[in-house]
Formats: structure tokens, C-alpha cells, sequence
């Protein structure tokens, strides 16, 4: 069968989230084809578990690109001034803006930066020549699947695809990313292997983008440690501003300049890191849980900008603070892979509409979390390039 056509904008996922052939016992999978504008040439999968409609983009690295509630108007996700559509990557040139050119493609829910780097642009004067300088947050969000699949089985639904990262005489890294669904939860289950495909040992740095339109006053992050980024986040000036207020989020304030904040998270029972925005009245809430075996580290991006300028949060577990991967390195945060070996990172995305579901999960991060972590007022050296 000829898959459907279809456009999509960011503001109106609900358009998307029309139910599809229902397979036994409910839930449903669906490729269509994007035709207009810069997401023209792209498929988009699409998976409805009854609880909610989540859209992948197996051109842009396998990354979520929202989702949207069933059971109400809500839709996780972000409105970014880099379109109300998916861009396709052939648009996007990296190396634009000495190095910036990633932003013009950004506006997914979930984007993967990495894999041989991640954090800001520059020159890498002890890696791989072929790769400098790098660019900002990698290459993985801007590449297309070598091959995807969806299927139903049973009451789970599965989108999985291969994603390769390679290039004669540099990386040569392949990511399998797996979502699974099971109907009637509101739980989005990611799994990442990367392995590296070379023979030679290949490094790895890998950070998941998760981005929300502040949907309350707050986050709430179980951790040991909250360190500002640079100068910029350790500035006060408001009530949503400066290392002491860390976790508060404030209305859209056009002209307002990104605070970022790195995170040492503290496990829970199973060891996972839990980062939880929750609406004030409890009727809605995004949480992400992520295993810190892989994933020992976290940040905090800020960006509470005018909402035509981006208004938005972004909760980012990863393998090594996003940091230039040079600085990274230095204080032993980058993995390197043997040939052949593999790295597995697990995340879960909980879509929380329903407030007795919201109320349990701030009880339990609220619990976690109960002793408050070590927050520095000013950025510290081996973790941040500007306490250099």
C-alpha cells in the first residue's frame, strides 16, 4: 500500500493524530510521506498507543518529533523559530555560522547530539583531522536512517531504526534506536545501541535533547549537584534567574539569554535519573527517567525567550557534559569504544495528562529530591571551560 501523503506543522500536531487501522486490541502504526515545504522528501512514522500519537523522523536521526496527547489539546513539543515543519537535513549545512548551522534544523521534542561529539563548535586540535573543526551538537540529528521499521505485536507498538555516522578516515559509529509503546500506558520507551564499526577505537559523546514549552512555574530534578554553565547562568536579575533559582521557569521574555545548568543527578531505587516538569494545577506533566549507567549526567537549558524566539526547556540526560568534546576529554568524560563494542542508553518518556498520574510522579521526585543538592553560585573548574 502506498503510504499516505502528508504535511505536518508543530503548532497543529493534532492533525497528525487522526486514528489510524486499529490492529487487534487497539494501537496503531502508520508511515506518511511529508510533500510541502522543508520537511518535503521525508517520511514520518507515526505510532498511537490510545494514550497518545508520537511522530518520528527517520530522516532526522530517528528523532521524536512531538507528540500529542489523546485525551486533551495538549502537545509535547516546542514551537522553534527554526519552523513549524521537520526540515530536511539536506538543508541544513552544518558548518554555516562557524559551526552554528544545527539550529537551522532544530525543532524536535527529541534530537540526538552526538555521536563522535556534542556541545559547542570549535577546533578539536587532538582529534581526528578529518572531523575538525567541529560542529555544534554533531551529526546524528541530521542523518538519515540507513533502515527503519514499524510493526504492531501484540499490545506494543515498535518503530526502530539504524542510524550511521561514518566517513573514510574518521567515525564509524552506528546507532539502532527502538521506541515501544505499550497500548494504554503513557510511557515512550527508548532504546539506543551504538557500536562502533571500525577497527580502530572510536570516541563517543551522546546528549538527548528533550524540549518543552514550559508547561508550569518549575522543573524538578533529583541531584547531588547543580553547577551554572558559565557567567551567563550564574547571573541573577529575576525570580527565574541565576544558580538559586535553577529549577524555576519564567513567562516567555523576549530578549531573555539562555541559562544552562550542568547536573549530577541522584539515582532512584532501580538507578535512574528522574527530570519532571509538572503543570502548577497537576494536569499535566512531562517526565523523563533515564539509566544513569549509561547516562550519568544531565543539564538544564533555559531558553525563556519571547515565544516566537524559542520559548522553551530543555531536559538533557547524557553521557558527558555538554561541553566542547576537547575540554570533555581532558577530564576523562568522553567514552571511547573498542571495536565492535556497544553502549546501550535507556530512556523513558512518561506523557502524564491525567493529575492523579501528575500528583504521583512530583510525590516521588519530590521525595528523591527531598535533600537538596549542592548548588554552586559560580561555574567550577574541570566542569566548566569558563572556571578556567
Amino acid at each position: 500500500m502506498p503510504a499516505a501523503q502528508y504535511s505536518i506543522r508543530s503548532t497543529h500536531l493534532e492533525e497528525a493524530a487522526e486514528p489510524t487501522a486499529a490492529g487487534d486490541g487497539g494501537g496503531s502504526v502508520e508511515r506518511k510521506a511529508l510533500v510541502t515545504g522543508p520537511a518535503a522528501g521525508m517520511d514520518l512514522l507515526s505510532a498511537n498507543n490510545g494514550r497518545f500519537s508520537a511522530f518520528v523522523l527517520p530522516h532526522r536521526g530517528m528523532g521524536l518529533y512531538g507528540v500529542h496527547a489523546a485525551d486533551g489539546p495538549t502537545t509535547f513539543g516546542w514551537d522553534s523559530p527554526a519552523g513549524p515543519s521537520p526540515r530536511h537535513p539536506a538543508l541544513v549545512n552544518l558548518a554555516e555560522r562557524n559551526g552554528l548551522g544545527w539550529l537551522d534544523g532544530f525543532n524536535e521534542l527529541l534530537a540526538r547530539c552526538g555521536l563522535s561529539w556534542m556541545g559547542p563548535p570549535g577546533d578539536d586540535p587532538d582529534g581526528n583531522p578529518t572531523e575538525n573543526p567541529l560542529t555544534l551538537h554533531g551529526r546524528i540529528a541530521n542523518m538519515p536512517a540507513d533502515r527503519w521499521e514499524m510493526r504492531k505485536e501484540e499490545d506494543r507498538l515498535i518503530v526502530e531504526g539504524d542510524v550511521s555516522e561514518r566517513t573514510l578516515f574518521g567515525s564509524n559509529l552506528t546507532l539502532h534506536a527502538r521506541y515501544e509503546a505499550e497500548v494504554g500506558l503513557p510511557e515512550l520507551h527508548l532504546t539506543d545501541t551504538v557500536t562502533n564499526a571500525g577497527d580502530t577505537p572510536a570516541e563517543l559523546m551522546l546528549l538527548y535533547h528533550i524540549n518543552q514549552t514550559p508547561l508550569g512555574s518549575r522543573v524538578i530534578v533529583p541531584c547531588e549537584e547543580v553547577i551554572p554553565r558559565d557567567a551567563r547562568a550564574a547571573e541573577g536579575g529575576s525570580d527565574w534567574e541565576g544558580p538559586q533559582n535553577w529549577a524555576t521557569l519564567g513567562p516567555p521574555t523576549p530578549g531573555f539569554a539562555e541559562q544552562a545548568y550542568f547536573i549530577r543527578p541522584r539515582p532512584d531505587a532501580d538507578g535512574r535519573g528522574r527530570m519532571l516538569m509538572p503543570a502548577d494545577d497537576d494536569s499535566v506533566a512531562l517526565e523523563v527517567r533515564f539509566d544513569m549507567n549509561t547516562l550519568p549526567y544531565a543539564a538544564l537549558w533555559k531558553q525563556l525567550g519571547g515565544r516566537r524566539d524559542g520559548y522553551v526547556v530543555g531536559l538533557e540526560p547524557c553521557t558527558a557534559f555538554p561541553n566542547h568534546r576537547s575540554f570533555e576529554r581532558r577530564h576523562g568524560r568522553v567514552v571511547t569504544l573498542q571495536p565492535d563494542e556497544t553502549r546501550v542508553m535507556k530512556l523513558t518518556l512518561r506523557f502524564l495528562t491525567e493529575p492523579e498520574e501528575v500528583r504521583e510522579a512530583v510525590e516521588q521526585a519530590e521525595a528523591l529530591a527531598a535533600d537538596p543538592p549542592t548548588v554552586h553560585a559560580d561555574p567550577q573548574p574541570g566542569d566548566c571551560p569558563a572556571a578556567a
